[in-house]
């Protein structure tokens, strides 16, 4: 399941749009308690995809549904283009920073 709430947000349509697509809905969880990042309209992967190719907001978040997001996260990493991403890392080495955290892929 996908927070629908969370997708739709992407477009930055009104709240009424989204809350009035997501109360259609037929398959849906709402989730009104709990952490903030749970809350929300919950639906299914499949619909999810679904708003998101109709919301033109697919290309962007296409990284959300590939089923193999394990390794395509390695793939990224080892890409040239993510050297940035290395630079943060090694700032944070070298200037004494420790963490017990390791992406694990």
């Amino acid at each position: 399941m996908i927070n629908g709430t969370k997708l739709l947000n992407v477009t930055m349509m009104t709240r009424g749009k989204r809350d009035g697509i997501l109360k259609n809905e037929k398959e849906r969880v709402v989730v009104k308690t709990g952490a903030m990042y749970l809350k929300g309209v919950w639906i299914s992967f499949e619909r999810a995809k679904y708003l998101a190719n109709k919301h033109q907001i697919y290309d962007i978040l296409e990284p959300l549904f590939d089923l193999n997001l394990p390794n395509d996260i390695s793939d990224r990493l080892n890409n040239s283009s993510y050297s940035a991403l290395t630079k943060f890392g090694d700032y944070f080495s070298s200037s004494g920073y420790s963490s017990d955290y390791k992406l694990n892929v």
